[in-house]
């Protein structure tokens, strides 16, 4: 019985986000590099900064593990440009129904080369829609700071040498 539920349970405590990328400017070609740096930008929006941190190091720590290290041949500026925890009791008495309790971010993100010149520029969002006890609005956070980590990775290939 107990292993019948293990399934169901696991569902229960998912919470429903999704996130999406919006190239605005692309590369002319692909570049590849071995190394990057974040920055936050001045954001035009407030942030709490367990989210900024969070953003940041999940970030850092995914282009980490893949193999770029730390330096300034690619930069990587980025700053909120619309953050709404929306609202989390919302989002559990209703289940995800409709827009209840949503909560919405997104980030503007610009590459750049050492000399400083943009090589390209994405806004990253997450959103989170429901959620056991309403779902973790760092859901969101974490999804669109994936968005960023597969964006280098597609855009900014790892260089072997």
């Amino acid at each position: 019985m107990l292993k019948k539920s293990i399934p169901f349970a696991c569902i229960l405590l998912t919470a429903c986000g999704s996130s999406k990328t919006m190239v605005l400017d692309t590369c002319a070609e692909t570049k590849y590099v071995k190394n990057f740096e974040l920055i936050h930008g001045k954001s035009t929006t407030s942030v709490p900064k367990e989210a900024q941190e969070l953003f940041r190091n999940i970030i850092d720590k995914k282009l980490t593990e893949i193999g770029y290290s730390k330096g300034n041949e690619l930069i990587i500026e980025y700053r909120f440009i619309q953050f709404d925890e929306g609202d989390q009791f919302a989002r559990w008495m209703w289940g995800g129904l409709g827009n209840s309790g949503e909560g919405e971010m997104t980030a503007e993100v610009r590459f750049k080369d050492l000399k400083g010149n943009e090589l390209s520029k994405i806004h990253v969002g997450g959103k989170i829609s429901s959620g056991v006890f309403g779902g973790s609005f760092d859901h969101a956070v974490e999804n669109a700071a994936h968005e960023v980590v597969r964006y280098v990775e597609k855009s900014f290939p790892k260089a072997t040498a």
